[in-house]
């Protein structure tokens, strides 16, 4: 694994006390996926943080997925039945997307001679 559950610190309120080793886990894996669609192989993935950013909301939306569809209902005012870790996973779902669209292959594994120009498109001058 690439990450250590316990070299790491969830700083949620809400969501941090939530996550285990086995939400850590599907986290990385998620990672994982992430990086096959930018062609990076898993053994060439490096912690950075904005790496370290995204596998914690990766693991604050499991935590969120798995509440919500358990507790569903069970904070409700004025008849809404979402509650608070189905609005949460909203935000956390923005974030994701936000990250993923700025991660490069470069930032997955620190580099930048192997992914130059992923994402890019080169630019000539006539001559």
């Amino acid at each position: 694994m690439l990450y250590d559950y316990g070299a790491l610190r969830f700083d949620d309120e809400l969501l941090g006390p939530n996550i285990t080793v086995s939400t850590l886990e599907k986290a990385e894996k998620w990672l994982y996926v992430f990086a096959k669609q930018l062609g990076v192989p898993q053994g060439d993935i490096i912690r950075s943080f904005i790496i370290d950013e995204l596998v914690a909301m990766y693991c604050y939306r499991e935590v969120c997925m798995n509440k919500a569809s358990s507790l569903a209902g069970q904070y409700s005012r004025n008849g809404e039945t979402e509650d608070f870790y189905a609005k949460k996973m909203k935000f956390i779902n923005d974030r994701i997307a936000d990250l993923e669209k700025q991660i490069t292959a470069e930032q997955l594994t620190g580099q930048p001679k192997k992914y130059n120009g992923y994402r890019a498109v080169p630019l000539y001058r006539g001559g």
